[in-house]
């Protein structure tokens, strides 16, 4: 517990001040309140002089007006297989393991679907990384180090993406899980709408959420959307808007949020055109506190993370909700 002395020493029988600052970290419950003893001691050298005995109150605040909160998880991987069928690495395979990116994605959110009281959660799922899956799972083909390696149904990766699948359709059933689908070939949609291929992009979304629906069993939500890259501009808007879109889940330096001089999420932002989206925009502050997020973190450690604020980057109205995607 260190100590630091505040203040001079006049004489003998003066009095000097200290400061005394108590670590949290240990010996105390930070989901009760609490009245903990201290004791503090004065020495000289090994000799105990004088000592007092204190309490430490700990007082655990509940929020007033709680934050809003909702997930979003982004579950995609790039093409990984060849015209033939062949995939060209085993970048997938690797992801799909023991550690692997995508293998540490899923078991994340089956715990959040299997708990009644999580927040709600957007999984917004590639039809790519879907349709390897199902090559995968009915056995494959793998280039590793310039030789061909056969895996089998059942066995190796094609377990791993069997078990992947059977998992996404458990994670799509929950209540508090909401599923998208990104557009078939997760292109970067401002690049369709300025190479001249506007009318693609309704063919991308649809074709898009038939695969999904397909694997995970459930109809995708058609008027929410995470537009690959969270990349957009103002044609873009206003032709995801014309189609039929009205959330978008974007990433943090999508659109510029100014800074708020509590830390509070900002407010919401209108101006008039000819349509309206919603735009969902994560704080920095909430990515900040992302490394230390979990579905077991205690709540007040949870409540001290303070998420969203949405903006649109256009003549199109934003609203302000909460999310730390």
């Amino acid at each position: 517990m260190p100590a630091r002395c505040r203040g001079k020493t006049r004489s003998n029988r003066a009095t000097r001040d200290f400061e005394i600052s108590l670590s949290l970290e240990q010996g105390i419950d930070p989901e009760q309140s609490g009245v903990y003893p201290v004791k503090l001691d004065l020495r000289s050298g090994i000799a105990s002089v004088a000592e007092l005995r204190t309490p430490v109150i700990f007082l655990v605040r509940e929020p007033e007006i709680p934050l809003g909160l909702s997930w979003t998880f982004v579950l995609a991987h790039p093409i990984v297989f060849a015209p033939d069928g062949t995939f060209t690495d085993p970048s997938l395979e690797i992801a799909l393991g023991p550690g692997g990116r995508l293998n540490g994605e899923i078991r994340a959110l089956l715990e959040l679907a299997s708990d009644p009281t999580a927040a709600p959660v957007d999984v917004a799922v590639s039809p790519v990384l879907l349709t390897q899956l199902g090559r995968m799972r009915q056995g494959y083909e793998v280039s590793v180090g310039g030789e061909t390696r056969r895996v089998p149904a059942g066995e190796g990766g094609a377990a791993l993406a069997g078990q992947a699948l059977e998992n996404l359709r458990t994670i799509a059933a929950a209540p508090n899980v909401e599923v998208t689908a990104l557009p078939f070939s997760a292109p970067e949609i401002p690049s369709l709408y300025g190479g001249g291929l506007g009318r693609d992009v309704v063919v991308q979304l649809e074709r898009g959420r038939e695969v999904a629906s397909t694997f995970v069993g459930t109809e995708m939500v058609e008027q929410i959307l995470r537009p690959p890259g969270a990349i957009l501009d103002e044609p873009t808007l206003r032709g995801l808007s014309a189609a039929g879109i009205r959330t978008l889940l974007v990433g943090p330096s999508t659109v510029e949020l100014p800074e708020q001089p509590l830390g509070f999420a900002g407010p919401a932002t209108t101006s008039l055109g000819d349509g309206s989206l919603a735009a969902i925009v994560p704080t920095h502050r909430a990515m900040r506190c992302w490394p230390r997020w979990s579905p077991r973190i205690p709540s007040w450690r949870r409540r001290s993370c303070s998420a969203s604020s949405p903006r649109s980057g256009s003549r199109h109205r934003a609203k302000s909700e909460a999310s730390p995607s």
